[in-house]
């Protein structure tokens, strides 16, 4: 009998493995949030921290969307190996909406793969209102 090769993932199923991952990721509210892990690095940097920061006492507007964005994109960093880190970017989509308390980000990244990377890109919507993350696939990719 001879051994067949393991296929591996093509692209669509890549990016819906990764797109899966990074919605965990952003669903999820590290421990960070409500409790002190600076005398703890190794925790802080554990998957005990995953997730990312509470945002039920944050706006949409001026810096703290920063913040959004800068957690957002280390979460990433850190909890998807599968992204080469060069390329990962995180900014803001659209404007604040004041009635709705909604904000869109888009993340962009190249996914490692063989023979060339694979590009994914996906929005976030983060409702403030709800305190909650969501994830789409962007139109296209």
């Amino acid at each position: 009998m001879i051994a067949q090769r393991r296929r591996g993932l093509d692209d669509a199923e890549l990016k819906r493995s990764v797109m899966d991952n990074v919605s965990r990721i952003i669903s999820t509210i590290d421990l960070q949030s409500c409790a002190d892990l600076t005398p703890f690095d190794y925790v802080r940097k554990s998957i005990l921290n995953f997730g990312v920061y509470d945002i039920s006492s944050m706006t949409g507007e001026g810096e703290r969307v920063a913040l959004i964005e800068q957690n957002l994109m280390a979460a990433i960093i850190c909890y998807e190996p599968r992204l080469v880190r060069e390329t990962i970017e995180v900014k803001r989509l659209e404007t604040f909406d004041d009635v709705s308390q909604k904000l869109q980000l888009v993340v962009r990244a190249d996914i490692k793969s063989h023979p060339i990377d694979v590009e994914i890109e996906l929005v976030a919507d983060v409702d403030f209102s709800l305190s909650k993350f969501s994830l789409t696939k962007a139109p296209g990719s």
